[in-house]
């Protein structure tokens, strides 16, 4: 902070200050849900109502598709871990 004063006449005091900064945030998340890949798996597109035309960011032109939909592409959120049908490279996206 930058302050500076000067005296004007003998009864006024005129003083002015600056303050200049910076904030800088980041954010970073590990281990959390990828909710547009895990939407991409479960219904073949990243719009939660299953839109293959409706883009998925308002007021763009973008279509994220995976379509169509196979065993090989497919998240399996519906059976325990024994009978489980997603596929192994699914998994380890």
């Amino acid at each position: 902070m930058a302050t500076s004063s000067i005296t004007i006449a003998n009864n006024w005091l005129v003083t002015a200050s600056t303050l200049i900064g910076t904030d800088r945030s980041y954010s970073n998340t590990i281990g959390g849900l990828c909710v547009s890949c895990a939407l991409l798996a479960l219904n073949g597109t990243v719009n939660q109502t299953g839109s293959t035309t409706a883009p998925p960011v308002p007021g763009t032109g973008i279509s994220v598709s995976n379509l169509p939909l196979t065993l090989g592409n497919a998240l399996d959120p519906f059976h325990p871990a024994a009978t489980n049908l997603t596929s192994p490279a699914v998994g380890r996206s």
